[in-house]
Formats: C-alpha cells, sequence, structure tokens
C-alpha cells in the first residue's frame, strides 16, 4: 500500500510519501475499511505525513490493525459463547395472563424455542413433574420441535408423560393424585 502526493493543479506524477506492506490482505482491508469510515481519511493522513513523518504514519496505520485484531479476538469468543449458549436448554415454569406456562428455551436466545400454555396450574405441573427429569433430552426435543413443529412436541412429550405415570404406577411408585409424578426422581 502505498500513499501518494502531487502539487495541486501539477502535472507532475504523484510522489510516494509512505508505503507498507502487510502480512494477509484482512489487515489492508481493515485500514481501508478504517480510512473508508472515515475514522482517518486519506488528506489527513498525508497531512500527518508530510509534517510528523512515516513513524507517525506506521504507528497510525499499526493501531488500526491492533483494533482489526482485537475485533476478531473478540468476534471468535463471542461465535465461542454463543455456540456453548446454543447448547445450554432451561426449562422455565411461570405464569402470564392468567395462563401456566412451561418453556425449553436455549441460552443463547431471548424467545422460547418450545412453549406450552396451560388454563390450570395442576396440568402445567403434571407435565413439568415429568419434563424436569429429561434435561439430557431436551437437545432432542428442540430438534424435534424444529422437524414436527411445536404442536408435533407437545403431543409427543404429553404421550411420553402418560407412558411414564403408567409405568410408575405399576411399579408403585406413583404419588397418585392429579401429580402423580410429583414425588418421582426419574428413570
Amino acid at each position: 500500500m502505498q500513499l501518494l502526493v502531487s502539487a495541486t493543479g501539477s502535472q507532475a506524477a504523484p510522489q510516494a510519501i509512505w508505503s507498507r506492506t502487510f502480512q494477509c490482505t484482512e489487515e489492508v482491508a481493515a485500514v481501508v475499511d478504517s480510512i473508508a469510515n472515515q475514522q482517518l481519511g486519506l488528506a489527513l493522513l498525508g497531512h500527518l505525513t508530510l509534517n510528523f513523518g512515516v513513524a507517525e504514519t506506521d504507528q497510525i496505520v499499526d493501531e488500526m490493525i491492533s483494533e482489526y485484531h482485537k475485533k476478531l479476538e473478540a468476534d471468535k469468543m463471542a461465535a465461542a459463547e454463543d455456540a456453548k449458549n446454543y447448547l445450554i436448554i432451561d426449562l422455565l415454569r411461570f405464569e402470564k395472563y392468567k395462563l401456566h406456562c412451561l418453556e425449553l428455551q436455549r441460552k443463547s436466545r431471548e424467545d422460547p424455542d418450545w412453549f406450552i400454555r396451560f388454563g390450570r396450574a395442576a396440568e402445567r405441573d403434571r407435565l413439568y413433574d415429568w419434563l424436569r427429569w429429561q434435561k439430557p433430552r431436551f437437545g432432542e426435543f428442540l430438534d424435534y420441535a424444529e422437524k414436527f413443529g411445536r404442536e408435533g412436541l407437545s403431543k409427543r412429550l404429553i404421550a411420553e408423560m402418560f407412558e411414564t405415570e403408567r409405568r410408575v404406577k405399576k411399579e408403585g411408585q406413583s404419588a397418585g393424585g392429579s401429580r402423580p409424578l410429583r414425588m418421582w426422581r426419574g428413570v
């Protein structure tokens, strides 16, 4: 990269007052982007070079490249954090607008990936009693929801809950009542 100047109105060929070799095209892009975004205009860079010398321009360009590398590293760390948070799935139980809600939500997202609403807390808590022990399967459940929709997953979860309730009752481990899995510890 070279910075060329010529006298205003002169027909003479421009003269190089500064040049730089970069290690990669991304560094060149970082400097060009900084100049294009008016963080440092070419005219100002030319004046700085003429008045303060090549060392000052080198320092400014080094700072641009350093900022580029810092941003690149921050982007990599953010992407790694997002990937990690994508795997963390929480089960949320709450009331909203007089409805009793269950949600599965990835930590990396603002909105739930799956939700179900009930008119009664006992209905929600019945499914919650079973679902809370399924944490290792939350990723599988959300993959199923992507493929078959929220309603498809809701039907699957309720069917599996009923099957587990039948099995637990046969084994004599049921709590009975409207929440037969209330005392259940999974398996």
